[in-house]
């Protein structure tokens, strides 16, 4: 059973219906049980909640009636009593202010369109003021001046990622309702002014800055903030950092862009949550709403996100949503090597052996986790500060054989190859011996990450590794660590399709049957393998052949859910309602 406080206090029945309780004192124990739901509310507590100028002289008693009638309401064992207090059970009730905030936690930690979903969830829940009729007494004050400031800021927060979403008009029409509630809220009058400019209203937005000024300095006597000035200004300038204020998407906050490439963007991020610098890359929306491009998405983030390497930019996160794909990578403030090369900053004979003993390592460890990266070139490669070389955007990799690894190592080499010709003569001499170790990948003679990086090594006079092929004397390589094929107990996942062995049967008439059928059930035991088989043997089949696949967890809204979870592999122009009523895309 629901309980509402976020308006008139009352419950929700078993059929959806709202039910207020008929008695004020019936709803006043209600509410003040529920702020400290779980927990222990004295006698006296109570008493003096119910009876703040002094009862009838048998409170107790009457306090016990009271109790007694809200059982019937809410089920025998919702309200327990011990010596001298009351306790309304957390697992006999549920509260509309917890279901609340559990929304806008959510919609702190996803994307826009399922982010304006949660909020619009959390404030439907609202049917007036916090504890309605018992907002201004002395108990319930505090909680309800709690509640109102938070709906204030998932409104003023569901602004900010409808502004994000390019929603500029209705922005602006919310925007007028939350500078209406709180005039004197600068926070307001900035988004207002931001969706009246990016709406093509500069002139009104101005107007609501000077209106803001002049009513703070008329009821309060004080002066706006220097972020108000910046922001007329830019707005007077059409600077094009005039922009929807940043937001969490997901839970990281976006803020500068770092690149734009011929595929999206990359920005700098936070990630509040674990105090760390990310970088996220957003795929440009033509490409991240293409069919197929949909089908690989997801199979191939796992894959990429899987691989470990020192020299490998690793990839924290990743999601996708119509008009927009999103990638989650450690943040590099050294640059890139193109950065380097486009300053024409001088390189010495040690910085190459560095990056070919660092970029073959990244290539050899993707290469035996059967992905290839496809893009080796000098903007891809980027350093931190200790000047470390990395490889990155492994975001655009796919699966391959030995065939496509080879044309990664003939990019590294052909990368390397330009990098000698920007060395001193003298310093270039020293690098004749390698030269010929370029030409021979080039051509693909060495066909391996790892034997390049050996044989340039002996060619340069470094310390070699022998490799434990039958050739070893001739060519000898670094050491490729072999894969544990023993997972114990650990699931297997669609990363893991080619490790899945065994269930070959099962998996074929599972496919079968989810072709033919529209719902197919896979149930069995605890520990039995049947998500190992759906998400590594089944899932990978259905795309093979052409089929987009979503999972979801069902949650406290599983058709919002459900329709969100379809929103991640659907074409934007398909779900234009979804952020409007989510539920309506079924």
């Amino acid at each position: 059973m629901l309980i509402r406080l976020l308006g008139p206090v009352g419950v929700t029945d078993q059929n959806g219906r709202f039910v207020r309780l008929g008695a004020a004192q019936q709803r006043r124990l209600l509410a003040a049980l529920a702020i400290d739901i779980g927990k222990p509310v004295s006698l006296s507590k109570l008493i003096e909640i119910l009876w703040p100028e002094g009862g009838p002289g048998s409170e107790a008693r009457t306090l016990h009636t009271y109790v007694s009638r809200l059982r019937a309401e809410l089920g025998r064992d919702a309200i327990r009593t011990d010596t001298g207090t009351y306790t309304l059970s957390s697992d006999a009730a549920e509260l509309d202010t917890a279901l609340f905030e559990q929304l806008i936690r959510r919609a702190n930690n996803v994307d826009q369109v399922e982010a304006i979903a949660c909020y619009d969830e959390a404030l439907k829940l609202w049917e007036g003021p916090a504890f309605g009729e018992l907002a201004d007494e002395w108990w319930a004050r505090a909680a309800a001046t709690r509640l109102e400031e938070l709906r204030l800021a998932a409104r003023s927060a569901r602004l900010d990622a409808m502004l994000a979403s390019d929603r500029v008009a209705e922005a602006a029409a919310e925007s007028e309702l939350l500078v209406a509630l709180d005039p004197l809220r600068e926070s307001f009058v900035r988004q207002r002014m931001i969706a009246l400019h990016l709406g093509g209203r500069s002139a009104e937005a101005l107007r609501a800055g000077v209106g803001f000024r002049r009513r703070l300095a008329d009821q309060s006597g004080l002066e706006a903030s220097p972020e108000l000035a910046a922001l007329e200004q830019r707005i007077l300038d059409h600077h094009p950092e005039v922009a929807p204020p940043t937001r969490a998407i997901r839970g990281y906050r976006i803020g500068e862009l770092i690149a734009q490439g011929a595929h999206g963007a990359i920005y700098a991020a936070t990630q509040p949550s674990l105090s760390r610098e990310v970088a996220i890359k957003r795929v440009r929306g033509d490409r991240a709403d293409d069919p197929d491009f949909v089908r690989r998405f997801e199979a191939e983030a796992q894959l990429v996100a899987r691989l470990e390497h020192p020299s490998i930019v690793p990839l924290y996160d990743y999601w996708r949503e119509p008009g927009g794909a999103f990638l989650v990578f450690r943040l590099l403030r050294g640059g890139s090597l193109q950065d380097r090369l486009d300053r024409h900053e001088k390189l010495a004979g040690t910085d190459i052996d560095l990056l070919v003993d660092r970029i073959a390592g990244a290539l050899a460890a993707s290469h035996r986790a059967g992905v290839v990266h496809r893009d080796v070139r000098a903007a891809n490669v980027l350093y931190d500060d200790d000047g470390h070389p990395y490889l990155s955007d492994f975001g655009i990799a796919v699966p391959g054989g030995k065939e496509a690894a080879v044309d990664d190592v003939q990019a590294l080499a052909e990368l390397v190859g330009g990098l000698l010709s920007l060395l001193v003569p003298a310093e270039a001499a020293t690098l004749e011996n390698a030269r010929s170790v370029l030409r021979r990948a080039v051509s693909g003679e060495i066909s391996t990450a790892a034997d390049l990086a050996a044989e340039w090594r002996l060619a340069r006079g470094l310390r070699v590794t022998a490799s434990p092929t039958s050739d070893h004397a001739r060519r000898p390589s670094m050491h490729a660590p072999v894969s544990n094929p023993y997972r114990g107990l650990r699931p297997f996942t669609e990363a893991d399709r080619s490790e899945f062995y065994g269930r070959a049967t099962v998996t074929h008439e599972l496919a079968i049957r989810v072709r033919e059928q529209r719902f197919v059930i896979v149930t069995g035991p605890s520990g039995s393998g049947k998500s190992s088989v759906v998400l590594a043997g089944v899932v990978p089949a259905l795309r093979d052949d052409g089929f987009a696949v979503t999972t979801l967890t069902p949650g406290v809204r599983p058709m919002i859910a459900l329709a969100l979870a379809l929103a991640r592999v659907a074409a934007e122009e398909h779900l234009a309602d979804l952020d409007q009523d989510p539920a309506r895309v079924l």
